[in-house]
């Protein structure tokens, strides 16, 4: 099941590299091998909030690229909470 997760995350992170929209795929390989995972999901509950916030602050100001790039990583932070929780 983990290579099918994996082969799913990499035909997207491919699509998404093409558009310019992530970086390197070694944080996904860190979450996929990862055995703290239970660690790991209140983490990135709070980076989840933290970015949340950012994007209410963004919407405020009216920041269209402030706007775009806080829903990029919140996409990120919402794939690698979802490989997470299986």
């Amino acid at each position: 099941m983990e290579n099918k997760i994996l082969s799913l995350l990499q035909c997207r992170y491919s699509h998404l590299k093409w558009k310019g929209c992530v970086g390197p795929m070694k944080p996904i390989n860190q979450t996929l091998s990862r055995k703290d995972a239970e660690r790991r999901i209140p983490i990135l509950r709070k980076e989840i909030d933290a970015e949340l916030a950012a994007l209410h602050q963004a919407m405020i100001r009216q920041d269209p690229g402030a706007i775009n790039l806080c829903k990029e990583k919140l996409e990120i932070l919402r794939r690698e909470m979802i490989l997470l929780e299986i």
